[in-house]
């Protein structure tokens, strides 16, 4: 299913993000920055359309190691674990495991 409800306006959203999202201020950085590491899992389940593997979406990468490519020509798949129920414990899994 979509992410999106046809029912809410962007500016129902939006209102959403501020008072319970806290992000008061900085909404537009706050998307922008989201924007920039989106993945093809993302764009399905926020926007309900499934993009190639070429899709053309640049986006930053996740890996930080030196010798890796900073921008990506194209949003990857985000491999997260298929357990794991809702999007902001996959995000929140997908960043701890990173860590070192």
């Amino acid at each position: 299913s979509s992410g999106i409800n046809a029912e809410y306006g962007v500016n129902v959203c939006e209102e959403i993000l501020l008072t319970e999202g806290n992000l008061r201020g900085n909404y537009g950085q706050a998307i922008a920055h989201r924007l920039h590491s989106i993945t093809r899992d993302d764009i399905r389940y926020y926007f309900g359309v499934d993009v190639s593997d070429e899709n053309g979406i640049t986006t930053v990468s996740e890996d930080m190691s030196p010798e890796v490519e900073r921008v990506l020509p194209n949003a990857p798949s985000a491999d997260y674990d298929k357990e794991i129920l809702t999007q902001a414990m996959k995000q929140l899994d997908k960043v701890l495991s990173q860590r070192d």
